[in-house]
């Protein structure tokens, strides 16, 4: 009894998600719940979705999904899923392989790997040869003897490492910050500082109004030892919510991590003017003075 009268029916986040992407024209740039979407050489829309059905439906033949549930990928389907502790039937993440959106994309098959490029050569013939085609039955029969089940490398798809999956949910939703910022956290771990300094200021630039995201990332450079950036991103924090007391916190530990003292000083000082309660400007206040 609420819903918008003037809204098309129904209005679920899912058809929501496949119609605006079916009324776009050449702006691709919006952020579309995160996710990866381009136009291909061949003029369509190419995405790269979770829960595919709704949104699928009401995207319209001008848009290709590739499914990352594989539900509806012949290719993915075939490729062993990966585990994940909150999984759920039918909903088993696969591990994208690398020049697989290139070719949906570019329509040349761009699979890096080349025993899964010969297979999926091998599985297009299927999906998207002329019916009746001899050597296209053929295949059918080659595969249900499985031929070509030895050119998909089932410990690189089926048990890839933290990092691996990480990079994989960037492929996903390469504009969702919080993919950014989990990625980062891998990287760091492998010692990729570089690389994970590139994620970090990515994300906050995919989301630049976000103080939760400025505080997860400053505390990350911080943790990381980059206390440049740490001190950076703080500020910006307190720019963006400067009645909110952890930001001050947070700096005046950076501050005091580069030998700063009376930077610090000030910072903590002005964590009690927003809180004068704050027992941790307290505590470093005093600290601070007994130096």
């Amino acid at each position: 009894m609420t819903a918008d009268s003037t809204a098309p029916f129904p209005n679920h986040p899912w058809t929501i998600r496949g119609r605006s992407l079916s009324n776009r024209s050449n702006d691709l740039q919006e952020n579309h719940g995160g996710y990866f979407v381009a136009r291909s050489s061949g003029g369509f829309i190419v995405t790269l979705w979770r829960a595919v059905g709704l949104s699928g439906f009401y995207a319209g033949p001008g848009v290709h999904v590739v499914d990352a549930l594989s539900i509806g990928d012949p290719l993915l389907a075939r490729i062993p899923p990966y585990y994940q502790s909150d999984w759920q039937p039918g909903h088993l993440n696969r591990i994208i392989p690398e020049g697989y959106v290139e070719t949906h994309t570019s329509g040349e098959n761009q699979i890096r790997n080349p025993a899964l490029s010969t297979y999926y050569r091998h599985l297009s013939l299927i999906t998207r040869g002329a019916m009746f085609d001899p050597l296209r039955l053929w295949t059918i029969i080659q595969f249900n003897l499985g031929f070509f089940d030895h050119l998909i490398d089932h410990n690189l798809y089926g048990r890839p490492s933290q990092l691996t999956v990480a990079k994989n949910n960037k492929l996903i939703r390469p504009n969702d910050p919080l993919v950014r910022i989990a990625l980062a956290r891998n990287l760091i771990d492998e010692g990729k500082t570089t690389n994970a300094t590139t994620e970090l200021e990515e994300a906050l630039m995919l989301n630049p109004h976000s103080y939760e995201n400025h505080m997860v990332v400053g505390q990350i450079f911080y943790l990381s030892g980059n206390l440049t950036d740490a001190e950076k991103t703080f500020i910006r924090a307190i720019n963006l919510q400067s009645d909110n007391v952890m930001g001050y916190v947070n700096l005046g530990g950076v501050l005091v991590s580069k030998g700063e003292v009376d930077r610090a000083r000030n910072v903590y000082r002005g964590a009690l003017e927003v809180d004068p309660e704050n027992a941790i400007a307290r505590k470093m206040l005093s600290q601070l003075a007994e130096d």
